[in-house]
This record gives C-alpha cells, sequence and structure tokens, in this order.
C-alpha cells in the first residue's frame, strides 16, 4: 500500500512539473490542462501542483465517469467553443504520462 502511495505522489507531484520545466513551461503558459478522467482527487491535486487555476481544468468525470481512453477526446468536444486557434495545451493521461506530453 506505501508504495502505491509513493508512486501515486510521484505521478502527480514530479512528473508535470518536470515535463513543464523541461519545456521551459509556467503555469501562465498553458490554456488549458487536458487530463484524463479517472479521479477528480488526482486531476485537483495535479493542477493544484502545477499552481492551474480550476477555469484552466477540463473536466467532465461528472457527466461522463472514467470513459477510458475516450476522456480526453469527449473533453475536448466538451470545451470545444472554448479552445482558440492556436492553443498550447498540457495533455496529460496518467496511463501514458511517462511516455511524454503532447501539445497542440
Amino acid at each position: 500500500m506505501g508504495k502505491q502511495c509513493s508512486n501515486m505522489q510521484f505521478l502527480i507531484w514530479q512528473i508535470p512539473l518536470k515535463i513543464m520545466e523541461r519545456n521551459n513551461l509556467q503555469a501562465s503558459d498553458l490554456n488549458w490542462l487536458v487530463p484524463h478522467q479517472a479521479n477528480k482527487r488526482i486531476i485537483d491535486a495535479t493542477a493544484h501542483v502545477m499552481d492551474l487555476p480550476s477555469e484552466k481544468v477540463m473536466i467532465n468525470i461528472q457527466r461522463y465517469g472514467n470513459t477510458t481512453s475516450a476522456t480526453i477526446p469527449l473533453a475536448l468536444y466538451d470545451y470545444e467553443s472554448q479552445l482558440k486557434k492556436v492553443i498550447i495545451s498540457f495533455l496529460l493521461r496518467l496511463e501514458e504520462v511517462l511516455r511524454g506530453v503532447l501539445f497542440i
């Protein structure tokens, strides 16, 4: 159980900050956090550690639940009217976070 906690803490506290640091990004550079919609507490904790206000976090877990691989496309669809033509989006999917981040 303790190992799971430390792994989750690493994912939430270290990975997003390392990715932002590696890409010379500050919270003010990001328009949106588009996380995998598995757990609202994890989404909130990730946004907090990245210093992003809730207005910059796409959340629709309350509407669909955890839809596995469709969570990010559904979030983008739900927030489509708020997206700009050219934005920097931090696409974070916890299962794939070690493979990197996609920016659009």
